[in-house]
């Protein structure tokens, strides 16, 4: 999964390809934007810099994981958590949300390193005042039953 935004890193496949070929036990694999190593950001105003390291932390506290960058929507996900999430959201949230659920259905996660690119075709829809917009999937995955989370169980 990508978003269609000129954002996302496309070499990063290849380290997908390499875990999904390799990793037998994995189920979503995922880019980070803040890996030690490799990873950051590009064009990244200071203002949404902050609020998403953030809300980094905020998803950090509420799962659990070790996982650093829940936010980031270029990730593989395994067909068998594709299918069986109740996946609600629409637009950027959407990202956030099929990470979230997956993880609460018990999905191993591995994360490759990326560099975010600001785009320079256009500006981005998502503001400091829409990342609010974050918060309902969060919650929402965090604290529903694992069985809600599920189209089937």
């Amino acid at each position: 999964m990508a978003a269609a935004d000129g954002e996302t890193p496309f070499y990063v496949i290849y380290d997908f390809v390499n875990l999904i070929l390799n990793e037998s036990q994995v189920d979503v694999i995922q880019a980070s934007r803040w890996e030690k190593n490799e990873s950051g950001f590009v064009d990244y105003s200071t203002k949404k810099l902050i609020a998403n390291r953030i809300s980094q932390i905020l998803c950090q506290l509420l799962f659990t994981r070790k996982i650093n960058d829940y936010t980031y929507g270029f990730r593989a996900i395994n067909r068998e958590f594709l299918f069986k999430s109740n996946y609600q959201e629409d637009f950027q949230p959407f990202f956030l949300e099929s990470l979230v659920i997956p993880l609460r259905l018990g999905a191993k996660v591995l994360s490759v390193p990326a560099v975010w690119q600001g785009r320079s075709e256009s500006k981005s829809s998502l503001t400091v005042k829409n990342t609010f917009l974050y918060l309902r999937p969060l919650l929402k995955s965090r604290f529903s039953t694992k069985s809600r989370l599920m189209k089937y169980n």
